[in-house]
Order: C-alpha cells, then sequence, then structure tokens
C-alpha cells in the first residue's frame, strides 16, 4: 500500500511547488492539473538521482515518500501561517470540464490496459512491450540495486543506453517498489495524465473561444479526427479483443479510421506525459497575454478579476517562465523529439516577442528568458548526462529526403505533391478563406 501515500505525495508536491511559483496567476484548478504533471516528473528525476546512493529499493521509496511529503506540507503550513487563500470558488465551466476529463480517462485507459492478465491489444503491444521491460529493468532487472546515474541501460539492447521514454517507466517502477500491482502502476498513472491533458487543453481552448460546449468539442475533434469508429469501443467484447487493428477492423468489419488514439495517446506512455506538458506550455504562454483574453470575456467572476489584477504587472510573467522552464526540462528523458520540436517553438515565439523597439522592456524580457534557462537546467541535468556520447548510440538527427519516396515513383513535382498531401491543406484553405477578403 506504500504506493498510495507515494502517489499522493508527488501529486501534493507538485502541485504546491507549483503554486508556490506561480502563486494566483493563473486558475487554480488548471495550477493543479499542471502541478500534478510536474509533481510526478520532478518526483521521477529525484528519485532517479539519489538512487546512486539508495538503490532501487522499497526502502528508498519510503525515504521518497516521507522527503517529498514533507516538503508538501512545509509550503502548505506556508499558506496557512501567512493566510494565503488560493483557491476559488469553482464555476459551472470547471465542474463540466472535470467530469469531461475523468469521462475520457476512464474510458481510454482502464479498459485498454491489461484486461486479462498478460495481456495488451496487437495494436499497442510493441510500443508498450518496450514500456514494461524499461520498468521492470528498474524493478529487477539490468538498472536495478545501485543506479548508474551516467548510463540507463537498455534492456532490449545489449551495451546500449536508453536515452529517452525512460521517465514513465521509472514512475511506474518506483509504484511496483511500493508494491503496486503491475496493472495499477501503468493505468493509474496513465489515468491521471489524460486527465490532466483534457482539462489543461480544454482549459486552453476556452481562452480562445470563450465557450465550454466549442471547448468540448474540441477536445473530441483532437481524440477523434479519423472518424467515429471509436464508438466500437462502447461494446465489451470489441475492447476485449486484442486482434483489432482498429483502422480495418474495428470489430464489425469496417473499416472505420481512428488509429491515433491507439498508435500515439495509448500504446506510447511517453506520449501522454509529452501531451500534458506541451499542453501545459501553451497554455502558460497564452496567460503572458491575460490582458488580452480577460478584455474578450470576464465570465469566471473573482478568479478573473484576481488574474486581471496581476497581468497589469508585467514581472508577473517571471513564474509563467520559470514553470515552462521546468516543463521543458521533463522532455529531454521522456520524448526527444518533442522536446526539440518543442524548442524550436520557444525559439520562434522568443524572438517574436522579444521588444527589439522598446529598451527600457528588454530588460525585463532578459530576466523573463534567463529564469526559464535556469529552471529548464536545473530540471534537466540528469536527463542530459543519458547524452553522452558513446559508440554504441544511434544519431538523434537523421538527414532524409521526406519526399523520396515520390521520387521513385516518377513524380514531376515531388516536394509540392508531398505537401499538398501531407502538410498544407490546412494553409491552402487558410488562403483561399482570406483571399475572399482581398478581391
Amino acid at each position: 500500500m506504500l504506493w498510495i501515500f507515494t502517489l499522493i505525495g508527488e501529486i501534493l508536491f507538485g502541485i504546491e511547488l507549483t503554486s508556490f511559483i506561480l502563486a494566483n496567476r493563473i486558475d487554480f484548478y488548471v495550477m493543479c492539473a499542471i502541478g500534478s504533471i510536474i509533481g510526478l516528473g520532478i518526483s521521477t528525476i529525484i528519485f532517479f538521482g539519489c538512487s546512486a546512493i539508495l538503490g532501487m529499493s522499497s526502502f528508498h521509496v519510503l525515504v521518497h515518500t516521507i522527503g517529498i511529503s514533507s516538503v508538501a506540507y512545509l509550503l502548505i503550513m506556508r499558506k496557512v501561517i501567512k493566510k494565503i487563500n488560493l483557491v476559488g470558488k469553482p464555476t459551472k465551466k470547471h465542474f463540466i470540464f472535470f467530469l469531461v476529463s475523468i469521462i475520457f480517462s476512464f474510458f481510454f485507459i482502464p479498459n485498454n490496459y491489461l484486461p486479462k492478465s498478460h495481456v495488451f491489444q496487437a495494436n499497442i503491444s510493441l510500443d508498450m512491450s518496450e514500456e514494461i521491460s524499461i520498468i521492470n529493468s528498474f524493478y529487477h532487472g539490468v538498472n536495478s540495486g545501485l543506479m548508474n546515474i551516467f548510463k540507463i541501460r537498455h534492456p532490449s539492447c545489449y551495451q546500449c543506453v536508453c536515452r529517452s521514454r525512460w521517465i514513465t517507466a521509472l514512475n511506474s517502477a518506483i509504484l511496483k517498489l511500493g508494491y503496486s500491482p503491475e496493472k495499477v502502476s501503468i493505468t493509474v498513472p496513465s489515468m491521471i495524465m489524460i486527465f490532466s491533458f483534457c482539462f489543461i487543453f480544454l482549459n486552453l481552448s476556452h481562452l480562445f473561444l470563450d465557450s465550454v460546449f466549442g471547448s468540448v468539442i474540441s477536445l473530441f475533434l483532437f481524440f477523434f479526427t479519423g472518424g467515429y469508429g471509436f464508438t466500437s469501443l462502447l461494446y465489451k467484447n470489441v475492447r476485449k479483443n486484442k486482434n483489432l487493428d482498429f483502422i480495418y477492423d474495428n470489430g464489425f468489419r469496417q473499416s472505420n479510421w481512428y488509429h491515433p488514439i491507439y498508435y500515439y495517446y495509448l500504446s506510447s506512455r511517453p506520449s501522454q506525459f509529452s501531451l500534458c506538458i506541451v499542453s501545459s506550455i501553451f497554455y502558460l504562454l497564452a496567460s503572458t497575454h491575460q490582458s488580452y483574453f480577460h478584455q474578450k470575456s470576464e465570465s469566471d467572476g473573482k478568479m478573473n478579476e484576481i488574474i486581471n489584477r496581476k497581468s497589469k504587472n508585467r514581472q508577473n510573467n517571471r513564474p509563467l517562465m520559470t514553470i515552462i522552464g521546468v516543463l521543458l526540462g521533463l522532455l529531454p528523458g521522456n520524448q526527444i523529439q518533442v522536446f526539440l520540436a518543442i524548442l524550436v517553438y520557444l525559439l520562434i515565439f522568443s524572438i517574436n516577442e522579444f521588444p527589439f523597439r522598446f529598451p527600457r522592456k528588454q530588460k525585463e524580457k532578459l530576466i523573463e528568458f534567463f529564469l526559464l534557462g535556469v529552471a529548464f537546467s536545473l530540471t534537466s541535468i540528469l536527463q542530459f548526462l543519458q547524452y553522452f556520447p558513446r559508440q554504441t548510440n544511434l544519431n538523434i538527427l537523421v538527414k532524409k529526403t521526406i519526399f523520396k519516396s515520390l521520387i521513385e515513383k516518377g513524380s514531376f513535382f515531388p516536394m509540392l505533391t508531398f505537401c499538398l498531401k501531407h502538410l498544407d491543406s490546412f494553409h491552402c484553405l487558410h488562403l483561399l478563406y482570406h483571399g475572399q477578403s482581398l478581391i
């Protein structure tokens, strides 16, 4: 039962740490969702670093649980002593978003992860087999015992280093060391991640749409852009059929394509963690422009009044950028591809936001970027130890012509064909739409 206290301690630790930095800068309930993800990530990294001394053991889990719970308790007592109350009254929007997020997390995870002992559906078994191998390598395999923080060995490759995709696995291994069943160690953290992502995504959509209904629809579009084949999951015999691929056969011999749910959101647990981090970063970046969003709507009562009052002071972007740095620092050991993608986005965003024409504001912006860099460095330093050059390492980036197959098929304009078929459909429609206003 130790795993229950460990998981609660991780979530409280993350929420209190996030609230300590952000205070009342953003919606309290979104802050809790972001904090729970930060708690899972930072707690795992702290455990990883301390494993070089205490090893992968149940005793270490006990010490770790007491440590993070004590920090959370001290932060709670600080708010009690200073009479700081960040909890705003939940609105109708919060209740609806909470309910939708709960439904999605229960709809996707429990029935698809180990519906029977040692059984996964065929279409998610490949990634999940690697995940379980890494979990067991920490639990009683090649990475158990005293940890070499400079080299996480990959259980499926001799002398290979597991540079990425290990944070979610180590978190589940911690729960197993806390006497958690294997299914629980995989299912419960995934449910927390899916819930947090849905809740953050819904609130992010609401910032732009200012509509509860539109926000819920946007979440459905995100998950079910492949069609209505997801309705087959409503049938119990379909959910437990491990031979379905949900592309050409969804249980009723029909071709209803919606595989992103299974091939990205469910089969890869690091992808679930990345979705939470990226959506949190987008929400926090949008929160740096809260004055714009709250000029459009004043529907959230006291919570919006607090945020509006604080958003007038530009220095309050410092805590937001600090948390963004922490979130960014959780990605290198989780999914290096997502880290590189969001890093490019943040670089472009920073250049676009930098006040080149206003010298007085440049110092404040540089301080914000400095805080982001410090938070990122402190969070990611242990993860980058796995990226030291080694002869057995594969290249992270590979230069390859992505439309090579079209050239081999004799396409006259391979790059244009590739863009139209895979990338630029939205951009073409966007140009056509805005072109009407120019005519």
